[in-house]
């Protein structure tokens, strides 16, 4: 069965777009997975772009992103979740005792 190939792209940098009418791209997010697909076209001169959300490949791509443990899934609610750490910060230690001068 044959894959999507999604071409990592590098931020701030221009890509050419594909203008032939049946053509269109998906654009992938690399955090949460969601998919969308973007056609462009040339009408009266103007560059001219419609976007949607591809449902069938977002679903495939969070599958992939969930078997890397990228991703967790509630069964239950029939949602992924992207864990984040979070950084607590550091508790100064017990025996400090810390004093304020009052003026």
């Amino acid at each position: 069965m044959g894959g999507i190939a999604y071409t990592q792209v590098v931020d701030s940098k221009w890509r050419d777009a594909p203008l032939n009418s049946r053509a269109w791209i998906a654009v992938a997010c690399c955090d949460c997975g969601l998919v969308h697909g973007r056609q462009f076209r040339i009408r009266k001169g103007k560059l001219q772009q419609r976007a949607w959300r591809d449902e069938k490949r977002t679903a495939m791509v969070r599958r992939h992103m969930h078997r890397r443990h990228d991703l967790v899934r509630v069964p239950r609610a029939n949602l992924y979740v992207l864990p984040l750490r979070i950084k607590q910060a550091k508790k100064p230690p017990r025996n400090v005792t810390i004093r304020i001068k009052r003026a």
